[in-house]
């Protein structure tokens, strides 16, 4: 048997997929759309549990500063809350929480919106 008739029955016996070109470009997959490579529990990201560390650190400074606990209570309640509240809703997809669509239209107001036109045929 020649090299080539070798190859061919390779080919015949193992399939396409060691020869040709799906050896050389590699395996291709397929990942739906609903599929998130990101760690989570309970539909919260772990990075985003990030953003109670302001809380916590306001907290303790209100136990320490003796405040009036009904007070230091209705605080913290109101900053956990506003805070759970921003990273659990998702307005538009799924995957991007409201803190983020907050920040962007806020860096969105803050460019600078300079437009030229020209007419036409004027180069």
């Amino acid at each position: 048997m020649t090299d080539e008739q070798v190859l061919r029955a390779l080919k015949k016996i193992l399939g396409k997929s060691l020869f040709g070109e799906e050896a050389t470009k590699g395996k291709e997959f397929y990942i739906p759309v609903n599929v998130d490579a990101k760690i989570q529990f309970w539909g919260i990201y772990l990075k985003d549990l990030v953003f109670f560390i302001p809380n916590l650190l306001l907290a303790l400074l209100l136990f320490f500063a003796k405040v009036n606990w009904i007070l230091q209570i209705l605080i913290d309640f109101l900053l956990i809350s506003l805070t759970f509240s921003l990273i659990i809703i998702k307005p538009l997809r799924k995957d991007i929480p409201a803190w983020k669509h907050i920040l962007w239209m806020f860096n969105y107001e803050q460019r600078q919106k300079r437009f030229l036109y020209r007419k036409k045929g004027v180069k």
